[in-house]
């Protein structure tokens, strides 16, 4: 368990090796962690007789001290020397991995295996360098291809990405003591460059009100829609009804696949003062008539469902689809 290992090692660091967790139940990987029971509402397959959960890392991360700040990662080997202070403080807040159950069972543990980034292009051009790590999260293995609707092989998915994991692969904590936050020393300064955006932006002004309209009908309509629907539901007039006369949706389709669609259904925003058509998004998977998937905004935020979206057919980020940006980021912009 953490807390033994964390008492008894310096620097602490604590290993459970991925297969002695294979088989067990999301709350017996909880245990077997070191974590609380997880409350999230995981992204759901359900398609051909077969029920799939998908859990982002942190719904597993151990329980720490209040005293340490830790890092935990699936890594390729427990013989991987603890995470150093560098690592821990950029690996904290995040467990970079999938566990992935089939029947409440758990059949895979999807994690960054390499760490180190990719090295910037040999070049001093500032655009170059800054599109190289932009398109580093442009392929994703949630589509079959790039360029594809994530999710589209339904609960076959699961075939795929099982069984990746390397033998003797561990999900690893390591720990330092926290660092204590260094005292300011100067008074904070004016922040010119903001106050001369928003002063740029203050001509535009009058389009707040509309915009913070339509996020809170976002908000008291798309959580209703999101909670209303299960995977396994059938539709009887198909993804279309799901879309119309409901402005705060948007209906998705591979054109090589016109039985597979997605929808996204916005649940508005809680920056109510940015002017940007940012909107926090579910999505809705569906096959025929049928909803096959269902991921809340917690889930697409957290699983990293949205550059998926804005991921063209030769794998960069871009204005792929409707509400993508020229750089590849979905904001759900109509």
């Amino acid at each position: 368990m953490l807390e033994t290992a964390l008492a008894i090692q310096s620097p602490p660091v604590s290993t459970t090796p991925i297969s002695d967790l294979l088989g067990l139940s999301p709350q017996a990987v909880a245990v077997a962690v070191g974590a609380p029971a997880p409350e999230v509402d995981p992204l759901r397959i359900v398609e051909n007789g077969r029920s799939i959960a998908i859990y982002p890392g942190n719904a597993f991360r151990p329980q720490t001290p209040d005293a340490l700040q830790c890092a935990t990662q699936v890594v390729e080997t427990a013989d991987r020397p603890p995470f150093s202070g560098t690592e821990i403080a950029r690996w904290s807040h995040s467990v970079r991995a999938r566990f992935i159950f089939e029947d409440d069972k758990l059949v895979s543990v999807r994690g960054s295996m390499e760490f180190t980034p990719a090295p910037p292009p040999v070049t001093r051009d500032r655009r170059a360098i800054t599109d190289h790590y932009r398109q580093a999260g442009g392929v994703s293995e949630w589509s079959v291809a790039p360029g594809y609707l994530p999710l589209s092989e339904g609960a076959v998915f699961v075939d795929r990405v099982s069984g990746r994991v390397p033998e003797g692969a561990v999900l690893a904590t390591s720990c330092r003591s926290r660092p204590v936050p260094a005292s300011p020393t100067q008074p904070a300064r004016f922040d010119s460059a903001g106050f001369l955006q928003g002063l740029a932006l203050l001509p535009f002004a009058w389009m707040l009100p509309g915009l913070n309209a339509d996020r809170d009908r976002d908000a008291r309509e798309g959580p209703a829609l999101l909670a209303a629907l299960r995977p396994g539901d059938l539709l009887p007039g198909g993804a279309a009804s799901l879309v119309q006369g409901r402005p705060g949706t948007e209906l998705y389709r591979d054109a090589t696949d016109a039985d597979y669609g997605i929808v996204v259904v916005s649940v508005g925003s809680s920056d109510r003062r940015n002017l940007a058509s940012r909107f926090e998004v579910g999505m809705i998977g569906i096959r025929g008539d049928r909803v096959i998937w269902t991921a809340s905004p917690e889930m697409v935020e957290a699983l990293a469902l949205k550059p998926v979206l804005c991921t063209g057919r030769d794998g960069r980020l871009g204005n792929v689809r409707r509400g993508c940006t020229r750089t590849g980021t979905f904001t759900f912009d109509r």
